[in-house]
């Protein structure tokens, strides 16, 4: 008695953490639910079987006439009038504050008035659960399999909570999002991994655009799936395995590492051992413009591939425009003609296949949660891919049923000792990859140009709700190309950093020391490295770069997409600022619609599933114009901080009244700037957080 007297006061108290109820029932009733036996069993102790083999079947046969409720205040029990007598004394010292009610038909009951009275109680119970604002554990997979709830109730029962058992390590629950909060083996794959592109990363952005082509794929590989100099080893990151005889992973899993150029027809398949450098990696021995790369957690539970992109397909804006110091604007006269970047059409027609891979990837995500907890089929999968590449045959980029496209929903479970296929959805981290063979050349370039790849890692939580877990690797990656983008972000580059700081922004001689730039006027703070420009591009949500505030407008330079000049009198359409939470500050900046936006975006559909922009009407200067939306991210108690709010923002507010740009306080971010938030929070922190304890959904 003093037993199940301490395990009922257990999981009381597990119920009132969690603000859950747990219902268990036995045998067929619950569809034989293993974690329902597990309470049971916690409970009322395991039957004593004759033999190893008829343990099941003799915890079956004990509860197969049980059906319990626990909340945080209360017991309700239903079982048949031989098993009440046995339970009455053990109940009799249930602990404070339980209170105890129980169902028990009379002895001579027929099976048709035992039936309804079990029925009768397990609607009592649901009733109880929500008139106490109470969620059940093991819900929603319960309703999709107990018997005894589908007869109960037509309706849903309230949704699964998170596993209020599983802190009590009594018994055994697979884990699923709500482990992230915890911070447990799911958050710790997801941190290693985002390290490992972190490095990989940030080896090329040291490189300048000459010295990146003499990289070879496995020295990538290396930055990859090996730790930094000084770093411990990520346990979660092993290397790649040796390759077996077949040419694929000995237990069928693909490989981790980077394939450049043609060899990514390879990647994931084989390992990636190539010695060839970048620039002799392309088909035909060209110069590689585009690689793919994989890393994974241990195990495999976790994975993440990306396509990597040597070449942004466009140069940056070079204003030739003036500003004089009075403000008046000088138009040119005639604009110089924009350098042609090499193999820009290679290049564009691939970003723009791989972000239809990465918007079948988010239909198939969306349709897998509404599947949930069945799993989705591969055939609807592989369709809902195909659908989105319909849109590349559309536009030309595809010919009629040319390259192979192809699909893959896996699930994991993170404890090997669940049910495998019969446990609900949300228990399981998905993977999702989508992949197109034979990318279609274009121009006199030969055919066979390699592969695209996106895969990524989610889960869904117990309210069907998405919870990406590499959250903070971007989606796109890619770097300025030698050649035309690194000259033209030279030459702009070279005019901003001409400026020196203006000692006196009031005083015409100290402005004259400092020089004016042509079109930002003057520099008003020193240079900031390490800032965060957000955008409301799906594809470049975050980008890290050296920032400057300048009187007129602001300089940003990121390694890889280059520089981004934003003249105010001439080109911003509104601003605003918001206060966050945290106690950061957001200074929103909207520009006026143009066509060349930043980095790769002007190529790019606006959202993911969106209108391919038409690469021939971007080439003409005739595609229709988009206006891209900044925010600025100033964090407390910092010198950029201090720097933007008192000396720049009234300048700035000064000029916004002069020109007529329309300035605002808002009390929340805006909606476009959500999922760039939520990444920069993901980032921060080393891994997701789910949705509800981060505040935004992606």
């Amino acid at each position: 008695m003093a037993g199940l007297h301490l395990r009922a006061s257990r999981l009381r108290l597990a119920c009132e953490e969690h603000q859950c109820a747990i219902l268990a029932a036995g045998g067929v009733d619950a569809g034989f639910h293993p974690e329902s036996l597990a309470v049971l069993t916690y409970l009322f102790g395991a039957p004593t079987p004759a033999s190893a083999e008829e343990a099941p079947s003799a915890a079956d046969a004990k509860f197969s006439d049980l059906v319990l409720l626990l909340t945080p205040s209360s017991l309700r029990l239903y079982c048949g009038a031989a098993a009440w007598d046995e339970l009455r004394t053990l109940l009799e010292l249930l602990p404070s504050p339980l209170s105890l009610e129980a169902y028990v038909p009379s002895p001579s009951a027929s099976e048709e008035e035992q039936a309804e009275l079990k029925l009768h109680a397990t609607r009592e119970m649901l009733a109880l659960t929500a008139s106490e604002g109470l969620r059940l554990a093991y819900g929603t997979a319960a309703h999709a399999a107990w018997p005894l709830l589908l007869a109960a109730s037509a309706a849903a029962p309230p949704p699964a909570h998170a596993r209020a058992l599983e802190a009590l390590g009594e018994c055994t629950c697979a884990c699923d999002a709500s482990a992230l909060r915890r911070g447990g083996a799911l958050a710790q794959g997801e941190r290693a991994l985002h390290g490992a592109w972190a490095h990989l990363a940030a080896k090329l952005d040291q490189l300048e655009a000459y010295d990146r082509l003499g990289l070879s794929a496995a020295a990538l590989s290396r930055a990859l799936v090996e730790p930094p100099s000084g770093a411990p080893p990520p346990a979660n990151l092993p290397p790649p395995p040796p390759p077996p005889s077949g040419g694929a992973a000995a237990d069928g899993a693909p490989f981790d590492g980077v394939w450049a150029g043609a060899a990514t027809a390879a990647a994931v398949r084989a390992p990636a051992d190539q010695k060839a450098a970048l620039h002799s990696a392309g088909s035909g021995r060209s110069r590689a413009i585009h690689a793919i790369g994989r890393a994974s957690s241990a195990g495999g539970v976790l994975s993440c591939a990306r396509t990597l992109f040597f070449s942004n397909g466009r140069v940056p804006h070079h204003w030739q425009h003036r500003v004089f110091s009075d403000g008046e604007v000088f138009d040119p006269l005639v604009e110089d003609e924009v350098p042609e970047v090499d193999r820009a059409d290679e290049t564009c027609r691939l970003m723009q296949l791989y972000c239809l891979l990465v918007a079948g990837a988010d239909d198939i995500v969306a349709a897998a949660a509404a599947a949930a907890p069945k799993r989705l089929p591969a055939a609807d999968a592989t369709a809902l891919l195909h659908a989105q590449l319909a849109k590349a045959v559309t536009a030309g980029l595809l010919p009629e049923g040319a390259p192979l496209a192809e699909a893959e929903l896996r699930v994991r479970l993170l404890d090997g000792r669940a049910c495998g296929d019969t446990v609900p959805s949300h228990w399981g981290v998905h993977t999702v990859s989508c992949r197109l063979d034979g990318a279609p050349a274009v121009g006199g370039f030969p055919e066979e140009k390699g592969a695209l790849l996106f895969e990524d890692s989610f889960a869904l939580d117990e309210e069907g709700a998405v919870v990406r877990l590499c959250g903070a690797v971007p989606r796109l990656l890619c770097w300025a190309a030698d050649g035309a983008e690194e000259s033209e972000a030279r030459q702009v580059c070279a005019a901003v950093d001409g400026n020196l700081v203006c000692a006196d922004l009031r005083a015409p001689i100290e402005r004259l020391r400092a020089g004016e730039h042509h079109v930002l006027q003057t520099l008003c703070a020193p240079a900031e490295r390490g800032a965060v420009l957000l955008t409301d591009s799906p594809w470049l949500p975050l980008v890290h770069g050296e920032l400057r505030l300048f009187s007129g407008g602001i300089a940003f330079h990121c390694e890889r997409h280059g520089p981004l000049l934003l003249p105010f009198r001439i080109h911003l359409a509104a601003a605003a600022s918001v206060e966050l939470e945290s106690g950061r500050t957001l200074v929103l900046l909207r520009q006026k619609p143009d066509t060349h936006a930043y980095g790769p975006l002007a190529h790019l559909p606006r959202r993911a599933g969106g209108e391919l922009p038409d690469i021939e009407s971007l080439k003409e200067g005739t595609a229709r114009p988009h206006a891209l939306a900044l925010a600025l991210v100033l964090n407390p108690d910092t010198p950029l901080h201090r720097h933007a709010t008192e000396i720049v923002w009234p300048i700035w507010k000064q000029l916004f009244t002069e020109c007529n740009i329309a300035c605002d306080v808002l009390t929340a971010p805006p909606k476009e700037f959500h999922a760039a938030l939520f990444t920069l929070q993901t980032e921060e922190i080393g891994f997701v957080q789910p949705p509800s304890s981060v505040g935004m959904r992606e």
